[in-house]
């Protein structure tokens, strides 16, 4: 079997050019039916899509230094993303979605947990079908992984936990996105594809049509 071994810059490249292919993906797929998948996991698909097709021929080495930082990088940017004024104008909203959040992430947990029991799954697997996927998405599930995986010395974490994390993400992309534009459409809202960092602005973004 031949193994292609890649060193950090050439997993960092690799990574951008799936990305790159995500990304003309997502805009060509986006204008034509409005299906909102996130280039990233586009491009993720296509290459787990191509291993499985190369399996047994072809094996993959990448180098995952970069990792870890990745993840604080990537959390530190999501909480610049929300300011005073923001919450000001959109606490109402922020509240109904903690609440709506917090209870659906009970929900996952439980149905993982009961549905892992029953398959006679390991607790720590069935975790990771859970919130830490579904609702955290892939860098909540990868941090948790290697976390509990450092502790516990459980093996599979990390791949079940992007697994079903990409999983989440598509289905909620490909469900989603009809149901909101169902609900749209039905209330004659007014939607704009631009996008401002003005609270106001996000806050009126959608409207009644006069």
């Amino acid at each position: 079997m031949l193994l292609l071994k890649f060193d950090l810059v050439q997993t960092v490249a690799f990574a951008c050019f799936l990305f790159v292919i995500g990304l003309y993906l997502y805009n060509y797929f986006y204008m034509q039916s409005d299906i909102n998948v996130p280039p990233v996991i586009v491009g993720g698909i296509i290459f787990v899509i191509t291993r499985l097709l190369l399996k047994g021929k072809i094996n993959f080495e990448f180098d995952f230094t970069f990792l870890e930082p990745s993840y604080t990088i990537f959390f530190t940017i999501i909480g610049f993303s929300i300011t005073a004024d923001f919450f000001k104008h959109t606490k109402k909203e922020i509240i109904l979605l903690l609440l709506s959040a917090t209870g659906l992430i009970i929900i996952q947990n439980l149905v993982a947990y009961f549905l892992g029991k029953g398959l006679g799954l390991s607790p720590l697997i069935s975790l990771m079908t859970g919130s830490a996927a579904l609702t955290g998405g892939a860098g909540t599930a990868t941090s948790v992984a290697a976390t509990l995986g450092r502790i516990t010395k459980t093996e599979g974490l990390m791949e079940v936990g992007i697994a079903f994390s990409s999983l989440g993400v598509l289905f909620a992309s490909l469900l989603g996105t009809p149901f909101c534009t169902n609900i749209i459409k039905r209330n004659n809202l007014h939607t704009q594809r631009s996008f401002s960092t003005d609270a106001k602005k996000i806050h009126f973004c959608f409207h009644k049509k006069k």
